[in-house]
């Protein structure tokens, strides 16, 4: 059974004018990496009026048109959403939101089979837990440090029902 990691990002009050999300999707398959994808998805009709609009003033070719895609969401939801799709049409297994990639208590799994929920459940538990301490960055780092234990011990265990 493979584990999927929904890897999102953004640009969002680091960069000026940053305004898109962006999912990343990583397939491991016992223990082996199976597959990279950043994922994309159409421009809408405003948005290549607006991009052309922009292009033009600054005196640049108008190049956007109707199929265009980008690696850009609109919103966190929308990549995520975009990351559920991707992993249910290809995937059977169990798919992770891993915020910003780190294999840690931030991850909880989204995507799962039914006969998983008991074993996800209590992991999920502990990811709220470590991400309502605000995890390493923290002022709790004993507490931190135990519940992700708690959490890597379950995730050895979940790999091992996987195979």
């Amino acid at each position: 059974m493979e584990i999927g990691h929904l890897e999102i990002s953004t640009y969002i009050v680091i960069s000026v004018g940053a305004t898109h999300w962006y999912c990343s999707i990583y397939i491991e398959d016992n223990n082996k990496l199976i597959e990279v994808k950043k994922l994309e998805r159409e421009l809408t009709s405003k948005e290549i009026i607006a991009l052309n609009k922009i292009d033009r003033e600054r005196g640049y070719p108008i190049t956007h048109k109707m199929g265009n895609m980008t690696e850009g969401f609109i919103s966190k939801e929308d990549a995520v959403s975009a990351g559920v799709k991707y992993f249910k049409e290809k995937y059977t297994g169990i798919l992770f939101d891993s915020g910003y990639g780190s294999l840690s208590a931030w991850k909880k799994a989204i995507v799962y089979p039914h006969e998983l929920t008991e074993l996800v459940n209590k992991m999920n538990a502990l990811a709220d837990q470590f991400q309502s301490l605000n995890g390493y960055e923290g002022n709790n780092r004993t507490l931190v440090e135990s519940i992700d234990n708690q959490w890597y011990k379950l995730y050895i265990k979940l790999i091992g029902t996987t195979k």
